[in-house]
């Protein structure tokens, strides 16, 4: 049963609205699932059945919900939008996309990756690529020279492994760690791309029981798939009895030429800079507008906030062409592609038409 505010401003249908319509956009209500009869929702609830109804029918006019004749409403899907109205949707450029994920950072060498890119390809098509136990001995070769600079490892190359995303290598090397190396420790340094301090060596112990694993970040578009770990020679044996998607050869190929540039850690730190200020602009604009920011989380490059009807406020402000995501009852809202300039306006716009409707 939905539990209603009634002293909150928002009317009694709209709040029926809207945990009706998170359900059916977080899969809790699934297509042909059957709502509740009106007549025994609003009895529940102490309300006026026409009060539900006006609610049901707004999910009906969305395409979300449709109504059979004499049998009730069923979940129809979450078809917001016509075919007609995503096309257009498609080929207009959004106002504002603070989304959190596959942002390029407007700042991003397009160019130079596409250059390394083409050598990548170039290479698979005269010779291949090869690889050296799991991924690219060229990108393991680059990954190395920087993890010595900068977490003081050594001779790591030959021990390094490659995963397709983080959350992935994590789940294979709990999984093996558990198995056969309940002692075994992983060391998860995914935040060190942030490199403020780009002249300090950070040393980082590395013996038989322990994992080292890190990524790269959207910092590094495209390449924030990849994630690996240096691993210990008795892991390394049984590391084979998991099956392994790696990341894109060409891909992997891509970024050691990336890396190879001269221009490279120069790169990197700018962009680390840049990012941590438009967040620090983000989190403000949301204490000021929306009054509360409940989360920074500084890999992904995203602010947090509470204790709204996050899945209303972003339809509302998709329908004007400001694009963001949420989880819960929380906006989630990513700097990566956005610009200093844009980002108070953007929230500000966020908040009128989202939350004042």
């Amino acid at each position: 049963m939905y539990i209603l505010d009634k002293n909150d401003k928002t009317p009694l249908y709209m709040q029926i609205y809207d945990r009706i319509k998170q359900d059916i956009t977080e899969n809790r209500l699934v297509k042909g699932d059957k709502l509740t009869s009106s007549r025994l929702l609003a009895k529940t609830m102490g309300i006026s059945r026409n009060t539900v109804e006006f609610a049901y029918e707004k999910l009906v006019s969305e395409g979300l919900v449709i109504n059979r004749a004499r049998k009730g409403y069923y979940v129809e899907g979450v078809g917001l939008l016509t075919e007609k109205k995503e096309a257009a949707a498609a080929k207009r450029r959004p106002l504002y996309d603070m989304r959190a994920f596959g942002r390029i950072p407007p700042s991003f060498p397009v160019m130079k990756w596409k250059q390394c890119l083409a050598k990548a390809i170039n290479d698979l098509a005269l010779f291949g690529i090869e690889t050296d136990g799991f991924g690219d001995a060229v990108l393991k070769k680059e990954i190395s020279k920087f993890l010595y600079k900068y977490r003081g490892i050594s001779g790591a190359a030959d021990e390094i492994y490659f995963f397709c995303g983080l959350d992935n290598c994590l789940n294979i090397l709990m999984s093996a760690a558990e198995k056969h190396f309940p002692d075994m420790v992983i060391v998860n340094d995914s935040g060190f791309l942030f490199c403020e301090d780009r002249e300090k060596a950070v040393v980082v112990e590395k013996d038989e029981n322990t994992i080292y694993v890190n990524t790269f970040s959207d910092l590094v578009f495209p390449a924030e798939s990849i994630a690996y770990a240096i691993l210990p020679k008795q892991m390394s044996e049984k590391i084979a009895d998991f099956n392994i998607a790696g990341p894109d050869r060409v891909v992997c190929r891509a970024l050691a030429y990336f890396m190879q540039d001269k221009n490279w850690e120069r790169y990197l730190y700018r962009l680390s800079l840049e990012e941590k200020d438009k967040l620090g602009i983000m989190q403000r604009a949301c204490e000021e507008i929306f009054g509360r920011v409940d989360e920074t989380d500084r890999f992904r490059g995203t602010v947090a906030v509470g204790g709204t009807s996050a899945a209303m406020i972003a339809q509302r402000a998709a329908d004007r062409d400001i694009l963001i995501d949420f989880k819960d009852d929380k906006l989630i809202l990513g700097v990566r592609g956005m610009k200093k300039s844009d980002i108070d306006a953007a929230v500000r716009l966020l908040y009128e038409y989202g939350v004042r409707g």
